[in-house]
């Protein structure tokens, strides 16, 4: 077959795959990949006289795998070709004893010393039990919250007294609420003492 001039664009057919080779000019082919172009000039050529050139070479290292309809092969695939990635740790969480010492404690007593008329304040935490003295108008009063299960996610109660009289009767604590933090336990101690009329509201 005999070529009249001009310019023609060709590929090779490699393991059914429409490839170009990169040992002869290319150009663009419209579609984001690239043909090879021969240019025949005066007279008619033959088509026999197209180069030969060898199949390009493909890397096994560039191949990405293709996808398949199981999501099982998929994955094995992804976790070869990508790695395995790193599971983030979850935080450590805190006992009981580091929460109330550190978090629960502090954030109570600042509450507690905004107060008018409270005097010789004293917050600890011990056999999972928060417990608070202090002083108003000459009368000594005292709460628990009482934690034995040792977590803030067990069961939990409170208690008041005054006067040095022996606790009241514990009553449920934190009952309403599905995820207990810090702030949560200090907001329903002060709520507690409002309640009892032994805290004013500024």
């Amino acid at each position: 077959m005999r070529l009249a001039p001009g310019r023609y664009k060709y590929k090779f057919i490699v393991d059914g795959q429409w490839m170009h080779s990169p040992d002869f000019p290319t150009v663009p082919d419209g579609k984001g990949g690239l043909n090879n172009e021969i240019a025949v000039k005066g007279a008619s050529a033959e088509l026999e006289s197209l180069p030969v050139a060898t199949p390009p070479k493909v890397e096994l290292s560039k191949v990405e795998a293709a996808p398949t309809c199981n999501p099982k092969l998929n994955a094995t695939v992804t976790a070869k070709t990508t790695g395995t990635k790193a599971i983030a740790k979850k935080p450590v969480q805190k006992s009981l004893a580091s929460l109330m010492s550190e978090d629960i404690i502090p954030a109570l007593q600042k509450e507690l010393e905004k107060q008018e008329g409270i005097s010789d304040l004293s917050l600890k935490f011990a056999d999972n039990q928060l417990q608070g003295d202090f002083e108003k108008n000459g009368i000594r009063y005292s709460f628990w919250a009482y934690f034995p299960d040792g977590t803030l996610e067990g069961s939990r109660g409170f208690s008041l007294s005054s006067h040095g009289c022996p606790p009241s009767t514990i009553e449920p604590f934190l009952i309403d609420e599905k995820k207990i933090t810090a702030n949560l336990v200090v907001f329903w101690v002060m709520k507690r003492l409002f309640a009892q009329k032994l805290l004013s509201q500024n």
